[in-house]
């Protein structure tokens, strides 16, 4: 296999993972807007910040790269800062998941 054809299967797995991503994006906005629209809770609230926030620090980590115009040095402090603001994404949706699921519970106990 030469090099053109190892790179080329590279960026179809790329697009193709980049794809199901931007799909589950959508679909966990889509999920977080009809929680939201049921239950204004704190925890329906952060589940949907968490799930705004994943999709701009995605956008931003594709396009990025794109837009800064081969300056290297700037892509890698830009996607340093995505990766904790990703992080930080995930952590609001999961600590919104978490509280709705208590939020659950104690209402079938009660």
């Amino acid at each position: 296999m030469d090099e053109l054809t190892v790179a080329n299967d590279f960026f179809n797995s790329a697009i193709i993972g980049t794809i199901f991503s931007g799909i589950s994006h959508i679909l966990l906005l889509i999920g977080s807007i009809i929680i939201l629209n049921k239950q204004k809770t704190t925890a329906s609230f952060l589940i949907l910040l968490g799930a705004i926030f994943m999709i701009l620090t995605s956008l931003i980590g594709i396009l990025w790269p794109v837009l800064s115009q081969g300056n290297y040095e700037k892509v890698l402090e830009v996607q340093g800062i995505i990766s904790i603001i990703s992080g930080l994404s995930y952590f609001i949706f999961a600590l919104g998941i978490l509280l709705f699921a208590v939020q659950l519970i104690k209402k079938e106990l009660s």
